[in-house]
């Protein structure tokens, strides 16, 4: 029986653990603009930091180069 009783505290200690949550915190601003990237490692060819609309046209020509459906109907 005191087996049994530890075995429950036991579990129910370990499942109050799991549940406890850490606060999320970010290492980098969450404020900054995500066309002002100033780290050259992740940048196109050609692209300057700071210039939404160029940050917006090679957005949508990633989405484009990952989109299936022009794949897919242009079967012969």
């Amino acid at each position: 029986m005191r087996n049994t009783a530890t075995a429950v505290l036991l579990g129910l200690l370990v499942a109050l653990l799991g549940c406890a949550e850490k606060p999320q915190t970010s290492a980098h601003n969450v404020d900054s603009k995500p066309w002002d990237n100033k780290d050259s490692a992740y940048l196109a060819q050609g692209y300057k930091a700071g210039d939404a609309a160029a940050w917006a046209d090679q957005i949508r020509q990633r989405t484009q180069v990952q989109n299936e459906y022009p794949r897919l109907t242009a079967r012969p």
